[in-house]
């Protein structure tokens, strides 16, 4: 290619990227106000949910690209006290976060970053040596926390 041609080119190259990227942010600028567009129909399921299934209080997020949108609350995070909820609120959520542990487990096997056989102390180091009841028992594997086939129980020393 001769020298002449190379600087002509360049500028078309860098021309099209800056073309491109100012198409994209008006595109990414749309789709953000189509977003926001739907704030107020969000905030009415949540509120119409909270009310039909007599919760006494929620709060709630759309996250999108991995960033807090939006988030809203209702009801009460202390229905006897009547403090509201807000995005400060804890509540308590029983066993629901075994379903999402479980969920991620599996995508990190199906991603192939661990085995549902694994034994567990490769992901948590202390468990490494862990004094079980029985001498034929064999190591926690993944699988057994996920279907609670085996008992995480510390056996302390001062018990044996």
């Amino acid at each position: 290619m001769e020298k002449s041609r190379l600087p002509f080119l360049l500028m078309i190259i860098f021309l099209a990227v800056g073309f491109n990227n100012s198409l994209f942010a008006q595109a990414n600028e749309t789709r953000t106000k189509n977003i926001e567009a739907t704030f107020p129909l969000i905030d009415q399921l949540f509120s119409a949910s909270a009310m039909q299934n007599h919760l006494p209080g929620a709060v709630y997020g759309l996250i999108v690209d991995g960033r807090l949108f939006h988030s809203g609350n209702t009801g009460y995070s202390n229905f006897e006290e009547k403090i509201p909820a807000d995005n400060n609120s804890a509540f308590h959520i029983p066993s629901m976060t075994k379903s999402f542990t479980a969920m991620a487990i599996l995508k990190l096997r199906d991603e192939g970053k661990l085995k549902l056989d694994d034994p567990v102390y490769l992901y948590i180091p202390e468990m490494k040596g862990q004094k079980y009841p029985s001498s034929d028992a064999s190591d926690i594997t993944i699988r057994n926390l996920l279907t609670h086939g085996a008992g995480a129980r510390i056996v302390r020393e001062e018990y044996l």
